[in-house]
């Protein structure tokens, strides 16, 4: 994620992916990322890290500080 993202939103942005990949069930988790949906803030990146990733992604949705973020992370291997 972009430096410009506060690093208290970075740390529950990672906190979530870790929650939600383990919910899933997903033991190798690569290539955690996220974008702001109002603005679109970060999504050039965030498709970027997916098309990297390997076996498939997954993604999620959640709320922080009023505004909602999608989450991914590739399943890796």
């Amino acid at each position: 994620m972009n430096n410009a993202v506060p690093q208290s939103i970075k740390h529950l942005v990672l906190e979530e992916i870790e929650y939600q990949s383990a919910r899933a069930g997903d033991e190798y988790v690569d290539n955690g990322r996220a974008y702001r949906y109002s603005d679109e803030y970060n999504k050039e990146n965030f498709d970027l890290a997916e098309r990297h990733g390997c076996c498939g992604s997954s993604q999620s949705s959640m709320m922080l500080f009023g505004q909602k973020w999608i989450i991914g992370w590739n399943h890796g291997h």
